[in-house]
């Protein structure tokens, strides 16, 4: 595979257009207003160890942080959205502190102090047309490597679903800060201090070229993904170099991941749920679901085939809008009852639908109308006390989701995924209980 001609073809053409674009901004003069006087940052005493330190400390962060919310999630799971939460927060503000610290004399500031207000309209207008040219160009190069490597490259696609459910405050603080506090965090620290570093002791291109490369390792997507990471990373170090302002990156970069987090805000507006505080609550219809089918959902041949049209529609494969695949399982059962099979798939879709939305109580209340309904369905009401036990392990009851799990072991240990899951979750809930829990 990596003997492909069109592999080197790829990397080619990007190779001959980086160092044309970056040749041509070295000879070229930068604008009189926007020039930072270089020898003020090489005169920040910056070590070959700090240097050093500065390159592999994303790295080191990122496995300390990954064995962090793996200890911390085996002990406490429920902990899951608020580790998610501020663990890149708390990452990007290290390595600012860190860059901070080692470049204690100043040398970051004259890359902001050249920025005034008459200056920002003009770059926020081109930030932003370089921001889309930059998403469509790594767009191409996404399909461009599938192409290449017959695999999808992997990136980073915004955790607020899985992770928050669409109820507000801590989605839109996500949201936010991936397009605000991260970029500029992240702008200091990989053109501000660690390509100007780099530039002190290399040449230009070899400083962008290696920074870009340690942009793209220390997100950690893999060899494809690193690739499509790598050329962000270009991107905004050529951003820095045409204005010699880092504002300027940092406008491209936002603008970049307020493009990327499009869709995840869509999602936040069709997808808005409040989930049930309590269990009393839970016992409710949210006012979204509707008595009988609406409109807009099409009636199908059978059961079977209503029960895909949900999915194709409005679940995973289709438009994402939950609410209304929650509608659309509910006519599989008014509409074909007799299809138990049909019924008891759609049910557990709904299962799904509501432990998605972090509605963890009405996801467990579903899984037992299910498993009482539908006792002759035994792979779904496997799958639903599944479900049901990691609802309750996120609400913090571990003995209904020790009971739920060891049902699926004992009653259902012929389907292979439920049973090596609910494995798998009763030595978490083992661990739990010999460290102690709060």
């Amino acid at each position: 595979m990596f003997l492909d001609w069109r592999v080197w073809l790829f990397f080619l053409i990007y190779f001959v257009a980086v160092v044309l674009f970056l040749k041509r901004i070295e000879r070229g003069p930068a604008p009189a207003e926007s020039e930072v006087n270089r020898e003020e940052f090489k005169n920040v005493s910056v070590s070959a160890g700090e240097l050093i330190l500065g390159i592999f400390l994303p790295f080191l962060l990122n496995d300390l942080v990954s064995f962090v919310a793996s200890f911390s999630f085996s002990k406490m799971p429920w902990r899951l959205v608020s580790l998610n939460f501020w663990v890149p927060i708390v990452f990007s503000l290290v390595s600012l502190l860190y860059a901070l610290i080692v470049c204690k004399k100043g040398g970051l500031w004259p890359l902001f102090r050249s920025t005034s207000p008459p200056t920002i309209p003009p770059m926020l207008l081109k930030g932003f047309f370089l921001a889309c040219a930059t998403s469509y160009l790594v767009g191409v190069s996404y399909g461009g490597l599938e192409w290449i490597f017959q695999q999808k490259p992997q990136v980073r696609t915004p955790p607020v679903f899985g992770t928050f459910a669409p109820n507000g405050l801590m989605a839109v603080l996500h949201i936010l800060a991936k397009f605000t506090i991260i970029p500029l965090v992240e702008e200091i620290y990989f053109r501000g201090f660690l390509y100007n570093v780099l530039k002190t002791r290399l040449p230009m291109l070899a400083a962008a070229v290696l920074q870009a490369i340690l942009f793209g390792a220390a997100h950690r997507v893999g060899f494809l993904g690193g690739i499509l990471y790598f050329l962000f990373g270009m991107v905004f170090v050529a951003a820095y170099e045409t204005r010699k302002k880092l504002i300027f990156p940092v406008l491209v970069h936002g603008f970049i991941s307020a493009i990327a987090l499009m869709p995840a805000l869509i999602m936040e507006v069709q997808n808005f749920h409040m989930p049930a505080s309590n269990w009393e609550e839970a016992q409710t219809t949210p006012a979204w679901i509707e008595s009988v089918p609406p409109a807009w959902v099409k009636k199908k041949e059978d059961g079977m085939k209503q029960w895909q049209y949900a999915i194709d529609t409005w679940g995973s494969q289709g438009s994402k809008r939950w609410k209304q695949e929650i509608n659309a399982f509910n006519a599989v059962c008014t509409w074909f009852p007799e299809d138990r099979t049909a019924c008891a798939k759609a049910k557990i879709g709904i299962v799904w639908v509501y432990f998605y939305l972090n509605d963890y109580r009405r996801s467990v209340i579903e899984a037992d109308r299910l498993i009482q309904k539908y006792p002759d369905q035994e792979e779904q009401v496997a799958a639903a006390l599944l479900r049901r036990g990691i609802g309750y392990l996120l609400l913090q009851e571990l003995e209904k989701s020790r009971s739920s799990f060891e049902r699926v072991l004992n009653e259902f240990s012929q389907f292979e995924k439920p049973r090596d899951e609910a494995e798998r979750r009763i030595k978490w809930l083992n661990g739990i209980e010999w460290k102690g829990t709060p």
